[in-house]
């Protein structure tokens, strides 16, 4: 089991943001309505998690205001490179057309939603 102490250095290096953690979430709570949880209890269950969500995204909020700090300053070449917002956009929207035909990917993606899947990389990488 998790202890508070180690929930952070845990989940540091995990890239974990709020979209993941509001993801994980929405799972907990279909689970447990599922199994038949009283609606309260699952509130309350939802409230207390939501309490670590700090500890839980630090590492990737930290390395987002690195990246954040490292565009004003003008180190930001890689992402210019790609053409910024909208070149990584491009970008993922290819990948996933590609992986929409390659044999060797495209089972692993069947029955999965794609556009919330992209959306989520939108959001990390830009």
């Amino acid at each position: 089991l998790y202890d508070n102490a180690n929930l952070k250095p845990a989940h540091y290096h995990m890239n974990i943001t709020d979209y993941h953690f509001d993801a994980m979430l929405d799972l907990f709570g279909q689970a447990l309505t599922e199994l038949g949880v009283h609606p309260d209890a699952i509130k309350d269950i939802a409230a207390a998690t939501g309490k670590i969500r700090k500890d839980i995204t630090t590492g990737c909020t930290v390395r987002m205001e690195l990246a954040k700090k490292n565009m004003e300053k003008g180190k930001d070449g890689l992402f210019k490179r790609l053409g910024g917002q909208e070149g990584v956009v491009a970008f993922i929207d290819r990948l996933y057309d590609l992986i929409a035909v390659d044999n060797r990917l495209k089972a692993k993606f069947a029955g999965k939603d794609i556009k919330k899947m992209k959306e989520g990389q939108y959001v990390y990488m830009t």
